[in-house]
C-alpha cells in the first residue's frame, strides 16, 4: 500500500494505515461526522487545514466495519445548524440559481473546502476584500491565504472555477462560424478584467473570421505593456492570419486608452499593412467595461 495514500471514509478497500514505523502520521477523511467523537477518543487529532483525522497510536481499527461494528456512530439527530443552511443554499443553486447572490454562490463553492461553519462568514469577507465574486476567484493564492480560513483545497477550487469559466466562454467563440463580438467580448471580459497582472493578447483570424490562434504576448506590471510591431507581424504571418485583433487588460481598473496605448496601436496597424494583414481591432478592458478602438476611432 502506498503510505502517502490519503484514505477516505468511503474507501472500498477499507484499509486505513500503513506501517507505523514508516509513517507516524495516518490520515482519515473526510465523511467523519458521525464517528468523529469515536476517532477523538481512539486517539485522533483533526487536522483543520488538511481536512483530515490523523492518527499515532499503533492500536487503531484495521478497517472502516471494524470501527463501525465496535462503535457504532450516535444519532444523528438534527444536526449542526449549519447543515439546514447548505441543504437551503443546495436547493436554491438547483432551483433558482440566478436569484442567488454573488456572497451565496462563493459560500456553497467554499463548502467544498473549509467547514461548513466557517464558509459562511468567509464569503462576504472575501467578496468585501476583493469587490467581487469573480475579483475573489481569480485573485493570486497569497492574497487568498491571508484569510485564516482559507486553505490550499480553497486555493485550488477557486483556480479550477476560473480556469472552467475562461474555458466555457471560449467554446462560445471557437464553435462558431465566425467571431461575433458578443461573444468575444464576455471572453475577453470572463479571462482578462480580473487580472492583477496586465497582460497583451493577440487573436488572429482566418479569411472566414475564424479564429486561429489566441496568444498571450507579454505579460507585465505597468499600464502600459511595450510591444515591437515585428512580433506581432511575425505571428501573423507564421499562422498565414488574414485578421488580427489585440487585447490587454488595465488592472487599475480604467479602461480607457494611454497616448502610448494609442501610438502601439497604429505602429503595428502600419505595419501589419505591408504584409496584408488587417488589425480588426485593439480592445481594452477594464474591471469596470471596455474600450474598443475601432469604435472609439482611435484605430
Amino acid at each position: 500500500m502506498d503510505d502517502e495514500r490519503v484514505t477516505t471514509m468511503l474507501d472500498p478497500e477499507l484499509e486505513f494505515f500503513g506501517p507505523v514505523s514508516d509513517r507516524p502520521q495516518h490520515p482519515i477523511t473526510p465523511d467523519t461526522y458521525p464517528h468523529g467523537q469515536v476517532l477523538r477518543e481512539l486517539g485522533g487529532e483533526w487536522d483543520e487545514a488538511e481536512q483530515a483525522w490523523r492518527f499515532s497510536k499503533h492500536d487503531r481499527p484495521a478497517s472502516l466495519d471494524d470501527l463501525m461494528a465496535r462503535h457504532p456512530p450516535p444519532p444523528r439527530g438534527r444536526g449542526p445548524a449549519y447543515w439546514s443552511r447548505y441543504r437551503w443554499l443546495e436547493q436554491r443553486l438547483l432551483e433558482q440559481p440566478s436569484t442567488m447572490p454573488e456572497h451565496e454562490l462563493l459560500e456553497l463553492l467554499l463548502s467544498f473546502s473549509v467547514p461548513l461553519s466557517n464558509a459562511e462568514g468567509l464569503a462576504p469577507a472575501l467578496i468585501a476584500r476583493f469587490r467581487s465574486l469573480g475579483a475573489a476567484v481569480a485573485s493570486p493564492p497569497q492574497r487568498l491565504l491571508e484569510f485564516d480560513k482559507v486553505n490550499h483545497h480553497s486555493v485550488i477550487l477557486f483556480r479550477l472555477v476560473r480556469e472552467l469559466a475562461i474555458r466555457l466562454a471560449k467554446e462560445n467563440v471557437v464553435e462558431r462560424q465566425g467571431v461575433d463580438g458578443k461573444n468575444l467580448m464576455a471572453y475577453l471580459r470572463t479571462a482578462m478584467a480580473n487580472e492583477t497582472e496586465e497582460q497583451l493578447r493577440m487573436l488572429s483570424l482566418d479569411t472566414k473570421n475564424q479564429l486561429i490562434a489566441d496568444d498571450i504576448l507579454m505579460h507585465g506590471d505597468a499600464d502600459s505593456i511595450p510591444l515591437r510591431p515585428r512580433k506581432v507581424a511575425k505571428r501573423a504571418l507564421e499562422l498565414d492570419a488574414t485578421k488580427v485583433i489585440l487585447v490587454h487588460n488595465h488592472p487599475s481598473g480604467d479602461h480607457k486608452p494611454s497616448k502610448e496605448d494609442i501610438q502601439m496601436t497604429r505602429r503595428i496597424k502600419t505595419a501589419l499593412s505591408h504584409l496584408g494583414v488587417t488589425l480588426s481591432d485593439h480592445i481594452i478592458i477594464g474591471r469596470s467595461g471596455s474600450t474598443s478602438f475601432r469604435e472609439s476611432g482611435n484605430l
